[in-house]
């Protein structure tokens, strides 16, 4: 069995600049020898702000908002984000996630699959813990 406590993360990053987001990973195969193939993370977008748009080219992205309102653009459709909602991102498609709120954050739990962009961000962290 393999557990993580999402309220204490131990490995997150901070995305900075003008798109500013905080992301956090859970289960990768840079953290567990036992995962593979996928990954699960959280994104939590502050208020009035953004990710770039970007696309993955082989990963699919998927989306589960836990808390607070936004858009997600994928390709040429936007959709309106609230709890509970569940979206899919094909992978090479291009995608942005925007918090419209003045003072909530939006917070979704995010699924990669295969494991994506975050294997290199965390390998690099897991060894400098280990050094």
């Amino acid at each position: 069995m393999i557990t993580a406590d999402t309220n204490h993360p131990k490995y997150h990053w901070w995305t900075g600049g003008e798109h500013n987001r905080f992301l956090t990973s859970f289960f990768s195969p840079a953290l567990q020898d036992e995962i593979e193939g996928f990954s699960i993370g959280m994104v939590i977008v502050p208020p009035n702000s953004s990710s770039e748009v970007h696309q993955h080219e082989k990963t699919r992205e998927s989306w589960y908002i836990v808390e607070g309102t936004g858009k997600i653009r994928i390709g040429a459709e936007t959709e309106n984000l609230y709890p509970g909602l569940l979206v899919y991102g094909p992978p090479g498609v291009p995608h942005q996630i925007l918090n419209d709120s003045i003072d909530k954050v939006l917070k979704a739990l995010l699924i990669l699959n295969p494991d994506g962009d975050e294997l290199g961000v965390l390998k690099n962290a897991a060894a400098a813990e280990r050094d």
